[in-house]
């Protein structure tokens, strides 16, 4: 028996051993820099350690990270503040898995649910995700907001919890149907009720806080794939109910009373609405058609998603097609109608229609070309009483852009070039109008095996209140020895702005050499200097570091 323990005891160890590796990098950098012209409370002389090493158990990395520098700053960063696991992380020799079926992050989550109720923010706590073959389970917790006590000059932030779940059947990425829910309160006791700001001596003021808010949102998501996939409609209907002030008294409200308390609780400031989204697009070879509509109700809120365009109607048509002959040519058509006001809250109706047309032509051998126009045009009523005689403003935006690669001999070569013009015409507000554009140029030459050169310039103009041009240029080069594992480039760059004079000129010399395999010493050289009318004293830099690094 105790050999049969010793023997499976040796095994898992030389299976964990196997499963088990150890990486990471070292660096070390020093600098020393001389400045004139400003007064910085900084040392000339600075150096900064890093320590970057990483466990990797069964495929699972887990990445440290510490600092230390002269600056007084020391970083420590846990491995733990965004951890994954899925199954194909402790998939066994002989075993694969197309797709992972479970999901896990800890502390530092991102779930991604529907563009209506959770997307593109973070979750302080945790999130899972179950998703064995055609099913699909999902559950997430944590803060999302932390609280922030307000002044004179800063805004006010309660503690905000989120709780979020999904169910459903299907892939994102082919036929699904899912159901989300989300529910966020703020603490109340997170920050005090009330902040006495000093306004003036022997005086105080009160700031008003923001009240503390509960919002509940579901909706109902999916996609339909037809015919191979070349046919999709896709659509999302949303419901929202949300507390403006959670101190407010309870009330009875038939549209929400039956709901359960711990998923929302109807005051005297609340408010519910809805939302939906829907599109469908045909694919047929190199050609794509689609349509797009979206209606947000005025009352309509969710915390759980970074921005939503209350009030508002839009529909859209989107047209696409590449040519195959003579040469790729493409074409990309789209338009876009939209409202806002739409339950008469407000006393201005504002309609917009906007589009974009691109159109590219990309020969083998010739330079290839970029060109399109996008039209943005805002309606409103001049007149609220009899709503007549609109005004508007308009934005046109243009924009061309061509490259060419080739060579000479066995050298390569390659040139850019790109335009852009945007022009504002407002009945609105005629001191908003402007007419920007811009102009860039670059350029990358190999003159020889070892050696190449690059340049680059243009010019921007911002012409409306204030008249306002800049010009830039760079040049520089590149050698490269040691069969590329020596590279010195030396690079020159300008900027010179006209209507309020400033010019500055920045002057870089960089050398890396792999001195053997993963050890590695950078040098850098650095001349800076800044002319302004403004200041009565020209700033120049002179900066020198030395960074040596390790990967092991």
């Amino acid at each position: 028996m105790k050999r049969l323990v010793l023997l499976l005891g040796g095994v898992l160890t030389v299976g964990f051993a196997a499963r088990l590796s150890f990486s990471g990098s070292t660096s070390v950098q020093t600098e020393y820099t001389i400045r004139q012209g400003a007064e910085l409370d900084r040392e000339p002389f600075a150096w900064t350690l890093r320590l970057s090493p990483t466990l990797t158990l069964w495929k699972v990395p887990l990445s440290f990270g510490f600092m230390l520098s002269s600056y007084d700053v020391v970083d420590y960063r846990q491995p733990f503040n965004r951890f994954g696991l899925s199954a194909a992380s402790f998939g066994f020799q002989g075993l694969k898995f197309s797709a992972p079926w479970l999901g896990i992050e800890i502390l530092d989550a991102r779930p991604s649910y529907s563009s209506l109720t959770l997307s593109g923010i973070n979750v302080r706590g945790a999130a899972i995700d179950l998703k064995p073959g055609w099913f699909r389970l999902s559950a997430a917790a944590g803060q999302v907001q932390r609280g922030v006590t307000g002044s004179d000059s800063t805004d006010v932030a309660y503690r905000r919890w989120l709780a979020a779940g999904r169910l459903g059947v299907g892939k994102d990425e082919k036929s699904h149907l899912h159901l989300h829910m989300i529910v966020a309160r703020d603490d109340s006791s997170s920050i005090p009720p009330y902040l006495g700001v000093v306004v003036d001596e022997g005086r105080e003021d009160t700031v008003q806080l923001s009240a503390p808010i509960e919002n509940s949102v579901a909706s109902l998501e999916g996609k339909l794939f037809l015919i191979d996939g070349k046919l999709s409609f896709d659509g999302e209907l949303a419901g929202s109910a949300y507390n403006r002030d959670m101190r407010t008294a309870e009330v009875e409200m038939d549209l929400l009373s039956w709901l359960p308390s711990v998923i929302f609780q109807p005051r005297l400031t609340s408010q519910a609405d809805w939302a939906a989204k829907a599109g469908t697009e045909l694919s047929l070879g190199n050609t794509q058609v689609g349509f797009n509509f979206e209606q947000i109700g005025w009352g309509f809120e969710s915390v759980g998603i970074s921005f939503v365009n209350q009030d508002t109607r839009t529909w859209g048509a989107s047209f696409s097609h590449m040519f195959a002959k003579p040469f790729p040519i493409s074409f990309d058509l789209s338009s876009e109608l939209g409202r806002d006001n739409l339950d008469g809250m407000k006393s201005v109706i504002t309609r917009t229609q906007s589009g974009t047309v691109n159109f590219g032509l990309y020969p083998q051998k010739s330079p290839n070309l970029t060109v399109g126009y996008s039209p943005f045009l805002r309606k409103a009523p001049e007149d609220t009483a009899t709503l007549v005689e609109e005004v508007y403003d308009i934005t046109h935006s243009a924009w061309a852009s061509s490259s060419f690669s080739f060579s000479i001999g066995e050298r390569s070569q390659s040139l850019n070039l790109a335009f852009s013009l945007s022009l504002l015409d407002d009945q609105i507000n005629p001191d908003r109008e402007f007419l920007n554009w811009s102009t860039t140029f670059s350029g990358r030459h190999q003159i020889i095996e070892i050696l190449s050169a690059h340049w680059s310039g243009g010019t921007s103009s911002n012409q409306g209140a204030d008249t306002v041009t800049i010009y830039n240029a760079g040049l520089g080069s590149t050698l490269s020895l040691w069969q590329n594992r020596w590279r010195t480039s030396l690079d020159g760059f300008s900027n010179i702005t006209a209507g309020s004079p400033e010019n500055k000129f920045t002057l870089r010399l960089q050398s890396g050499v792999e001195v053997f395999k993963n050890f590695n010493i950078d040098l850098t050289g650095q001349f800076i200097t800044y002319h302004a009318e403004t200041n009565p004293e020209d700033y120049t830099e002179l900066l020198g570091r030395v960074g040596v690094s390790y990967r092991w």
